[in-house]
């Protein structure tokens, strides 16, 4: 009773539809996420810590049983030491200039699409492999914006999941050119198409193949493993905007890569009139 209660519940109520099988680490630490979320915004619950220890022993019991990866929910901790990670513009750019020398020519804007939105917008891999053409918005005045709503690839649970995520101010002019004329040229497919799907497949891109990617990339371009995980790209942006929003411009330029005049764009369209 007392699982069913604290955490049982939500817990059926998240996975709910959702194929798990092949989900990776960062899949479920997606999902616990948002299963906290939930509780502290939509329930009030302020201390979520006893929440996730339950939720924490809950994997373990599928790690063990059922072959689950093993995660680590941070909230669980009672001294909380959060992993962050920050993809600096260089390494950025190499991996998108790795792709264009090592991908074949039929994937290879697919993917530079998808790295270049999951570097600059901070969406979720799920949020990203779920996007279709009919999700964007705004594309006639090359103005594009990411409607966030569930699909049947993708569930939001929580209202603060539903969201409009404004490309054309958080892409430089260079990477908006590009993303607006590779969607363009994936809409006589249709309005349901998956935005990043292979061209031999109708579904959405594995959720495995973009972690795999980067890892590999960055071991190339490094000639050593590395550390870095894809979720470190929603580390990226976040920090990014919070440098854009209140650093000063220099240092914001040599850290995130975008202008000074780009700067200004991505506050109004970040915050509309109200720039402070």
């Amino acid at each position: 009773d007392g699982y069913l209660g604290v955490v049982g519940y939500e817990w059926c109520y998240f996975y709910k539809e959702q194929d798990i099988e092949g989900w990776d680490e960062e899949d479920f630490t997606d999902l616990y996420e948002d299963i906290l979320e939930h509780k502290a915004i939509e329930r009030g619950n302020t201390d979520i810590q006893y929440s996730a220890k339950l939720l924490q022993r809950l994997h373990k019991v599928a790690e063990k049983y059922f072959d689950f990866p093993s995660v680590t929910i941070k909230q669980a901790k009672s001294q909380i030491k959060v992993r962050s990670e920050w993809v600096s513009p260089q390494a950025y750019y190499a991996t998108l200039n790795q792709i264009k020398i090592s991908i074949d020519s039929v994937e290879r804007d697919m993917l530079i699409s998808l790295f270049i939105l999951a570097y600059r917008t901070g969406m979720r891999k799920k949020e990203l492999l779920g996007l279709k053409i009919n999700d964007i918005e705004g594309l006639e005045i090359s103005e594009p914006s990411a409607v966030l709503r569930p699909n049947s690839y993708r569930k939001l649970k929580t209202e603060i999941s539903k969201r409009r995520v404004p490309i054309f101010a958080l892409l430089t002019p260079t990477e908006l050119r590009f993303f607006n004329r590779y969607v363009r040229s994936r809409r006589g497919q249709g309005e349901q198409t998956y935005i990043f799907s292979l061209s031999t497949d109708t579904q959405p891109l594995p959720s495995h193949v973009p972690l795999q990617l980067f890892k590999k990339i960055m071991e190339d371009i490094s000639n050593k493993q590395v550390g870095f995980a894809f979720h470190g790209f929603r580390h990226t942006a976040i920090t990014n905007l919070a440098l854009v929003l209140n650093a000063r411009s220099q240092l914001a330029t040599a850290l995130t890569g975008y202008s000074e005049n780009h700067i200004g764009i991505l506050k109004r369209g970040v915050l509309g009139v109200d720039t402070e």
